[in-house]
C-alpha cells in the first residue's frame, strides 16, 4: 500500500521495530498475509515449550512434591540442580 512501517507503527502504537521483526517473521512470496501469518504464529507457539519440560518423571516429581506439601519455591530449588532444568515457582 506504500505505507511506511514507521506510519505503521505510529498508527497501531507499536514501535517500527515490532512492525520490522513482524513482516520478516512472516515474510511470503507474494507479501504480507495476516491469515498465514496466524498459522505461522500458531505453529511456533506450539513448538516452542521446551521439550524437557514436559518430560513426565519432571512432572511426576513436582506433584509429589506438592502431595507433600512442599512449597513451589522448595519444589523449584529443590528440582532445579537434580534435572538440570530450571522450574519456576
Amino acid at each position: 500500500m506504500g505505507i511506511s512501517q514507521r506510519q505503521i507503527g505510529r498508527e497501531l502504537g507499536l514501535h517500527s521495530s515490532t512492525i520490522s521483526r513482524e513482516l520478516r517473521r512472516n515474510d511470503i512470496s507474494g507479501g504480507y498475509d495476516p491469515d498465514q501469518a496466524q498459522t505461522l504464529s500458531d505453529r511456533r507457539r506450539r513448538t516452542a515449550w521446551k521439550r524437557t519440560k514436559r518430560l513426565p518423571s519432571l512432572i511426576a516429581a513436582v506433584v509429589g512434591r506438592l502431595h507433600e506439601e512442599w512449597s513451589p519455591q522448595q519444589i523449584s530449588g529443590f528440582i532445579a540442580p537434580l534435572a538440570g532444568v530450571g522450574v519456576s515457582h
